[in-house]
């Protein structure tokens, strides 16, 4: 639907680009002793750092002290939606506990060793167990009789369990069962992308390594097994070998490759009893666990907890006031609202609804004179380009519409806010203030400024921003949004405890451990040092450090996103959000592929004070090819090819996209398909920077040409002239189609 939603919009569509220098001097610090507003804030800031030691009652009993002391002041009810997400966190970290390792498994957790990852884990099915685990909420996740954290898939019709914990050190699987009889069994370890070992139990004993599907044989042994009897069979992974056991006696030994470990599992097995998994495992798993288990939990509470029930009468009465109504695009036309104009709006919206775009467009191109004036017709052209991602067409659509009513606000306004990917958000700030002035009643225009300013890395002032339009009493829903979304920004993920460690440019806070931030800043700023120096040096404007959240697992990201950015992004390792200036990552299951996200979104994160609206195949393109660059022997290694990528693009069904509309995409079409997309931008950079000077002058002409702030059609056609196009094209498809690893 055509809504009109500046900071959804300005999310999702805004370009990882540098704040300008350019200010907007709104924010003055008040004296607390003389304005009862910024002795409130200070009451706030002081149950903030409750919260922060762990005084969930008392910082509660704070924030409710301080509403009743300025009773029926407008600055409390400013700062509603920050009051109700405290209340709400202190609410559930006062009556609920931190589920621990024990509370998130199935099976009993024997012995496990956070730091190191070392974990003893059983899962069985005799009476004792099960009346160990009674009251302990478990769901079986697989078809084994009794509860268990393996993953059941069927091959074969023979259903394969998998356990989601990944090994990076020596650990066995012991599985006690029932009488084998004409069944094969096997056990399949260090399991990893492309590779992993079998052992499987027949009428002899076959150790088995496959690589690419390729089945190699390592050792074959005859065995005494009794298959008409119950048995226990064992499998040790050591660093150089595997070793199988048949009730504790050594049957089998062949050498494994160095380095390998992974993820284990079994098939074809009946009548388990107990499966005991002992090891050197990453601990993200369980971390997942521990945090899945508190978003239960959270979910749980929200069902029954309401935050208006906390605040005094007066407030709630206010609360319950504001308008949460947002506005459609379509809601408002050029012109006085009379009968033709609602007759219009009417059969628009019928078109919308069933995003009958083009079909739209065909209709307001034939309506008569009489039927709908042009600035009327004009926006509805307008609209439904953009609906059809003609973004271009849209624009042209919304000047002929300011040009012919210059009074429409909301052509002026989502004219410019189009623009903002594509041009220096200095220009962007300046023409949102320009905006503001011209229409100061609407509350659009004080949302739209506010949210430049929080590209610009001004929250202070974006925040002085939304102070002003409540004390000229000009209010809406998006408004209020804004207001939660900024509170909810500066405190960040509502965790029961945290970690943090600042480094010279990055403070990294996680609800794992300090070491982990700690790792994670080390990275970052190999990074930073290196790109600063190589790329382009981050401008003087940027000041303080550079926000990072780490979260034990996906629900506590999925959920932080939700509730920050709108929506939970799905498929996703981490992200960098150019408004809020974070950087958000999850815990993966190998922390080496967590540390690759983290130098990923990274980029994004030093690139964002580096290069202003750049387009979105040169910012993907520039972290994916820089994610890769290592470090050997003291000297930076780039331009290291990306196998999966590389596959993709040498593909024979694989079509690349025509390079002018590659090289124009916008954030939309970028994503849309993003397998291909990002390979494509892996390779485009790739061929700027490693098959030539022409092609690296071309690479700087662009990059300088976006820091000079040109506009990005005007950086891409100076880097990429029209008449250009065509023998680089030719040029970058024999370069992909010669790349080898």
């Amino acid at each position: 639907m055509l809504a009109l939603l500046p900071i959804g919009v300005l999310v999702a569509v805004a370009a990882v680009s540098g704040p300008p220098s350019t200010s907007v001097p709104f924010a003055q610090k008040a004296d607390a002793k003389k304005d009862p507003g910024a002795e409130f804030q200070a009451q706030l800031d002081l149950a903030q750092r409750m919260m922060t030691s762990g005084k969930w009652a008392a910082a509660k009993d704070s924030i409710l002290a301080a509403i009743a002391k300025h009773e029926g002041a407008d600055y409390v009810v400013h700062a509603l939606p920050g009051i109700q997400d405290d209340l709400q966190r202190c609410t559930y970290w006062s009556t609920h506990t931190r589920p621990t390792a024990k509370d998130a498994v199935a099976g009993e957790l024997l012995s496990y060793n956070a730091s190191s990852g070392e974990i003893k884990l059983r899962y069985r099915r005799d009476k004792d167990a099960k009346n160990a685990n009674k009251g302990r909420a478990k769901i079986a996740r697989s078809k084994l009789e009794f509860e268990n954290d393996f993953v059941v898939e069927e091959e074969d019709k023979t259903l394969v369990y998998v356990h989601p914990l990944v090994f990076k050190g020596p650990h066995s699987i012991e599985l006690k069962c029932g009488p084998i009889g004409q069944r094969e069994p096997r056990f399949f370890v260090c399991f990893e992308e492309s590779s992993f070992y079998l052992a499987i139990f027949g009428v002899l004993v076959d150790l088995i390594r496959v690589e690419d599907d390729n089945p190699v044989r390592l050792a074959s042994m005859t065995h005494t097994m009794n298959v008409a009897e119950p048995v226990r069979l064992k499998v040790q992974v050591n660093p150089s070998t595997i070793v199988v056991s048949l009730n504790g006696s050594q049957m089998a030994t062949c050498p494994k490759k160095k380095g390998a470990w992974g993820q284990l599992g079994f098939m074809d097995f009946t009548g388990v009893e107990e499966i005991v998994l002992t090891g050197d495992a990453e601990p993200s798993w369980i971390e997942g666990q521990i945090d899945a288990a508190i978003q239960k939990q959270w979910a749980e509470f929200h069902k029954t907890y309401d935050p208006l029930k906390e605040l005094p009468e007066w407030l709630r009465a206010r609360a319950a006031s504001k308008d949460q109504a947002q506005e459609n695009l379509l809601a408002r036309l050029p012109g006085p609202a009379d009968e033709q104009s609602r007759a219009l709006v009417e059969r628009a919206s019928q078109f919308d609804a069933k995003g009958e775009y083009e079909p739209g467009a065909a209709w307001a191109r034939g309506l008569a004179a009489g039927e709908c004036s042009e600035p009327r017709r004009e926006w509805l052209l307008a609209l439904f380009s953009l609906g059809l991602g003609r973004s271009s067409e849209a624009l042209e659509h919304m000047r002929k519409v300011a040009e012919l009513d210059a009074s429409f606000f909301p052509a002026q306004s989502l004219e410019k806010q189009i623009r903002i990917p594509i041009q220096s958000r200095a220009k962007s700030l300046v023409e949102q203030g320009a905006l503001l002035e011209r229409f100061p009643a609407e509350p659009e225009a004080h949302a739209a400024l506010a949210t430049v300013l929080l590209m610009c890395g001004q929250p202070e002032e974006a925040k002085a921003v939304l102070e002003r339009a409540a004390k000229a009493s000009v209010s809406s829903g998006e408004l209020d949004d804004l207001r939660g979304t900024i509170s909810r920004a500066v405190k960040g993920p509502e965790w029961g405890r945290a970690f943090e460690y600042s480094s010279t440019h990055y403070e990294v806070r996680s609800d794992l451990s300090r070491e982990l931030c700690f790792d994670a800043a080390q990275a970052l700023e190999t990074m930073y040092k290196k790109l600063d120096v190589q790329l382009r040096r981050v401008g003087s404007q940027h000041k303080g450090r550079f926000r990072v959240y780490l979260f034990s697992g996906r629900s506590g990201y999925s959920t932080y996103c939700k509730n920050l950015l709108g929506e939970a992004p799905e498929n996703t390792a981490g992200l960098y959000s150019p408004v809020l200036k974070q950087l958000l990552i999850w815990n993966l299951p190998e922390r080496a592929e967590m540390m690759r996200t983290v130098r990923h979104e990274g980029f994004h994160q030093y690139f964002d004070q580096v290069a202003d609206h750049a387009p979105n195949w040169l910012n993907e393109g520039l972290a994916e090819y820089f994610e890769l660059s290592r470090r050997i022997r003291g000297r930076w290694q780039d331009g290291l090819v990306h196998a999966g990528h590389l596959a993709l693009l040498q593909d024979p069904g694989t079509a690349l996209v025509p390079l002018p509309a590659f090289l124009a995409m916008d954030a939309g079409g970028f994503y849309a398909d993003a397998q291909l997309n990002y390979a494509q931008a892996w390779a485009f950079v790739h061929y700027l920077l490693q098959s030539g000077d022409p092609q690296r002058k071309r690479f700087d002409t662009l990059l300088d040409a976006l820091i000079a702030g040109e506009s990005t059609p005007e950086a891409l056609e100076r880097a990429f002239p029209a008449g250009d196009l065509a023998g680089i094209e030719k040029q970058f498809r024999e370069y992909v189609a010669t790349l080898s690893e």
